[in-house]
Parts: C-alpha cells; structure tokens; sequence
C-alpha cells in the first residue's frame, strides 16, 4: 500500500499532476493538507483525480504560525506509520524540512521519501520500463516496477522478483535485478 501525504501549500495543483498515470489502487491513499492560503485545485486535477481508484482524504488545517501545515502533516504521517509499518510512504513537498522526517523514519526501517510531484515517481516508472523493454512485455515490466515500489530492500525485491519471474537458476530474475539495479540505489541492502 502505498500513502501519499501531501502539502499542498507547497505544492498546489502541479505536485498531483500525473497521479492517474501511477499504478495506484484502491488500497492506496492520498491525503491532502491544505489552508485558507492554498485550498482550490485545478478542473484538470480534480479529473485526474477522479480517473483513479485511490482513497482521498482532504484535511484543512489551521495555520497562523510557522510550519503549522508541517507539523499536523508529520503528526498524521506518525499515526499511519504506527498502524502499518510496510507501507510505501511519500511526502508531496518541495520543502526540504521534511527531509529530516524521511531520515528519522528511515533510521527506524520504513520506506518514505519527499517528492515535487507525482510526476517523479512516474519518471521511476518509466525509467523501469524502458530499461526492462528489451527482456521483458510492458505488462511484466510493470509488475517488476511494483515490486520495487512494494520492498524496502535489494534483497526484498531480489527474493520477490525469483517468485515473480520463476526460471531455471532464476536467471531471469537475476537480468532484471542487474538491469534496474542502478535505478534503486536508495533502498537498503538489507
């Protein structure tokens, strides 16, 4: 499951574009923090929006001080993490602050990472595909992306790719692993 948290503050309109090109389900969420300061979103989002199966929840938070967003943001990002610790999750912020929250987290092995935009994590999308093109249809390259996204690991997402892609000395999975191994160097060995 993947979890989506998002300032929109920060990011408006342009940190969602792109959202119903990612493989997102109805299992996945977004939250969207927003204020008097930023709280209309596009036509064109809005469409997009509604194109996916994706759980939304819209939280208006009340500001007045410095980083009151952040802090009720990185409040209910906290709640989720302690619910479910296998989660894939994304602050949607250009603001670098939050990186100090992805590095607490990280230390405590939980998969988060601070976007721009959605439009990112479709270019990791893309990246895959392209480079897994020549070995593998579109459909199976897209099921090897969602392993990626799905493990915290090398070594998860080695092991899950033997399972996905089943060969006789799993060389079939061992030339996908080589081929996007380049594209995950942030995720932990082990």
């Amino acid at each position: 499951m993947s979890l989506f948290f998002v300032d929109f503050e920060n990011v408006n309109s342009q940190g969602l574009e792109g959202i119903s090109k990612l493989n997102v389900d109805k299992s996945d969420k977004i939250i969207i923090f927003y204020s008097d300061k930023a709280k209309s979103i596009t036509i064109d989002l809005h469409k997009e929006l509604e194109k996916t199966e994706i759980i939304k929840e819209y939280i208006k938070v009340k500001v007045g001080t410095a980083n009151a967003l952040d802090f009720q943001l990185s409040s209910y990002l906290g709640s989720y993490i302690e619910r479910s610790h296998d989660s894939q999750y994304y602050i949607i912020s250009k603001d670098l602050g939050f990186d100090a929250v992805c590095s607490f987290w990280k230390s405590r092995n939980i998969t988060i990472k601070r976007i721009d935009s959605t439009s990112s994590i479709n270019r990791n999308k893309e990246d895959i595909i392209k480079v897994l093109s020549d070995i593998l249809t579109e459909k199976e390259a897209i099921k090897a992306y969602k392993i990626v996204c799905n493990y915290k690991t090398k070594q998860g997402i080695h092991n899950n790719l033997v399972k996905a892609f089943p060969s006789k000395d799993n060389k079939k999975a061992s030339e996908i692993y080589k081929l996007i191994k380049p594209l995950i160097k942030d995720k932990k060995d082990k």
